[in-house]
């Protein structure tokens, strides 16, 4: 039955965490699950990049990603909240925070014109 099998394998991923997340990374010299949870452990459970409380639903980040030649392993990975890398996609740090500064300036100028009305 595939809807059982399915199943099946969707408890056994949400049981093993790290082991799924670690199984999703290719190439060379990719982190082990032991690497993510102390990168997990490292971070406290928190996002690296607002400082949230991470849950599940949370994703492994390349620092460098590896569309710009990043790697798999550990000292390229972080943990961080599923909304921000979704948003982050390939961007590095710098570009991802001038972004969300642009944002920013963007609806604050918005603001102000809708105020003025």
């Amino acid at each position: 039955n595939r809807e059982q099998n399915c199943a099946n394998m969707r408890d056994y991923y949400a049981r093993r965490f790290f082991w799924g997340r670690a199984m999703k990374l290719r190439g060379k010299g990719r982190a082990s699950a032991k690497d993510l949870w102390s990168i997990w452990k490292r971070q406290r459970g928190l996002c690296a990049l607002t400082g949230r409380g991470l849950d599940r639903t949370a994703h492994v980040d390349h620092i460098i990603p590896k569309t710009r030649g990043g790697s798999d392993d550990a000292g390229n990975l972080r943990w961080i909240c599923a909304e921000v890398n979704l948003a982050k996609r390939n961007l590095t740090d710098d570009e991802f925070v001038r972004l969300c500064g642009n944002v920013m300036d963007w609806i604050g100028r918005r603001i102000v014109m809708v105020d003025g009305m």
